[in-house]
C-alpha cells in the first residue's frame, strides 16, 4: 500500500488554494452554474487560428482582463468557460483586433452562446501639429470596410464609458462623403473614446442592427493634445446580427413582455421600437431598456434589465423628439402608460397604439 505523507496533503492543498487565487476564482469550468461561449475567429471569411479573446468587466475595456480564453486552434474555434454574469469581450491575434458587437455579452447558469469575431487590422495614431495658435486639438482619418472608404459614417467622441456608449456623445462627426473621410476641430484636450458608426436606417442615433456597420478604436481611450491633430485609421466590421439594449433574452428565464404594434386603424405595424423608462418623464431620460424592431406582424418583446415600475412608449425613430409623420404611442393599459413587473416574470399581450405625429 502506498501512503501519502500529511506533509505532501498540506502542499497540495496550498497549491490549489494558490491556483484558485490567481485565477481570480474562476474555476467554474466543471461546476454545474458555468456558462459557456465559443465561437470562431475569422478575418475576412479566413479561420484566425492562435488568436484569443479577452473578457473585460467595463465597457471601456481597461486594466487587465478578468479572463482570456486558450489561443484558437486551425479552424479559429475558441471555447470561454465563465461564472454568470455581464461582460465585455474583445479578440486579438497577431497585428488583428476586434471589438465584440454584442457587448455586453450576458451569460446565465448552463448557458452556450455562440459568439464570432471578424478581425481587422489596426494602424497606429499618428499625431501632427496644428497651425501656431490652435489651442483646441482636431480628430481626423477615414473609416473603411473591406479596405474601401464608406460614406455615411458617424464618428462619436465619448468622455467615458459609463453608459456603454449608448448615451448623448460629446462631439459627433458630420456623416463621411464617398472617401470616407472625416474632421472634427475645436476638440478641447482631453481623453476620449472613439467609435463609428453607419446605421442601414440613415439614422445617425439608435441601436445598432444586423447589418449594420460599426467599429471601436483599438486604442481606446486615445489622448486629444491642444494644437495637434490626431489622424485615426477607422476599419469597420459588420453586425452579425441585433444586438439592442436587452432586446435580447429568454422567456422563462428573463424579465421582460411582448405584444403587438398596431396603427390607428388596428392593423400590425414593422420596425418600431418599444421603450421601457423608470421614469414618467419619458422624453427626458435615457430608456433602461429598448426592444428589437418590431416584425412584419407588429409582435415585439423587450427584456428588463431588474423587476420594478417601467413606463411604456413606442416609436419609429430613435433619440430627440418625435419628428412629424414618425410613428409614436405609449402603451394605453394604465392611465401612467406603466408596468409593474416582478422577478422573471414574462407579461404577454401588452399591446400598443401608435399614431403618426402631427407637423408643428
Amino acid at each position: 500500500m502506498n501512503l501519502i505523507s500529511p506533509d505532501r496533503v498540506t502542499r497540495s492543498l496550498i497549491f490549489a488554494a494558490a491556483v484558485f487565487a490567481l485565477t481570480g476564482g474562476f474555476l467554474h469550468a466543471g461546476s454545474a452554474d458555468a456558462a459557456v461561449i465559443e465561437g470562431r475567429l475569422v478575418r475576412d471569411v479566413l479561420p484566425v487560428p492562435d488568436g484569443e479573446v479577452a473578457v473585460y468587466a467595463e465597457a471601456g475595456l481597461e486594466g487587465d482582463p478578468v479572463k482570456v480564453s486558450a489561443r484558437s486552434g486551425p479552424d479559429g474555434r475558441y471555447r470561454l468557460d465563465l461564472p454568470p454574469g455581464r461582460y465585455y469581450l474583445a479578440a486579438s491575434s497577431e497585428g488583428l483586433w476586434s471589438y465584440c458587437g454584442q457587448n455586453p455579452v450576458t451569460v446565465r447558469d448552463r448557458e452556450k452562446l455562440w459568439i464570432g469575431f471578424d478581425l481587422v487590422k489596426w494602424e497606429e495614431p499618428v499625431y501632427a501639429p496644428l497651425p501656431a495658435g490652435d489651442i483646441d486639438g482636431r480628430v481626423a482619418g477615414k473609416v473603411t470596410w473591406k479596405g474601401e472608404p464608406v460614406e455615411g459614417v458617424t464618428v462619436s467622441l465619448y468622455l467615458d464609458a459609463s453608459d456603454n456608449f449608448r448615451g448623448m456623445a460629446f462631439i459627433r462627426s458630420v456623416p463621411t462623403g464617398k472617401y470616407g473621410t472625416f474632421q472634427i476641430d475645436m476638440v478641447p484636450e482631453s481623453r476620449y473614446y472613439l467609435l463609428a458608426r453607419r446605421r442601414g436606417s440613415g439614422r445617425t442615433a439608435g441601436p445598432m442592427m444586423k447589418g449594420d456597420l460599426f467599429s471601436y478604436y483599438r486604442r481606446n481611450p486615445v489622448q486629444v493634445r491642444g494644437g495637434q491633430s490626431l489622424e485615426v485609421q477607422f476599419p469597420l466590421v459588420r453586425k452579425r446580427q441585433d444586438r439592442d439594449v436587452n432586446a435580447i433574452g429568454s422567456v422563462g428565464k428573463d424579465l421582460g413582455f411582448s405584444g403587438v404594434i398596431r396603427d390607428a386603424e388596428g392593423r400590425p405595424v414593422s420596425g418600431i421600437h418599444v421603450f421601457a423608462y423608470l421614469e414618467p418623464e419619458m422624453g427626458h431620460f435615457k430608456p433602461a431598456a429598448i426592444s428589437s424592431l418590431s416584425d412584419g406582424k407588429g409582435a415585439y418583446r423587450i427584456f428588463l434589465p431588474e423587476e420594478g415600475t417601467y413606463y411604456i412608449g413606442a416609436r419609429g425613430g430613435f433619440g430627440d423628439s418625435p419628428e412629424p409623420g414618425e410613428l409614436f404611442g405609449f402603451y394605453e393599459g394604465t392611465p401612467d402608460h406603466s408596468l409593474i413587473l416582478n422577478s422573471k416574470e414574462f407579461l404577454e399581450g401588452i399591446d400598443i397604439g401608435v399614431k403618426r405625429v402631427l407637423g408643428p
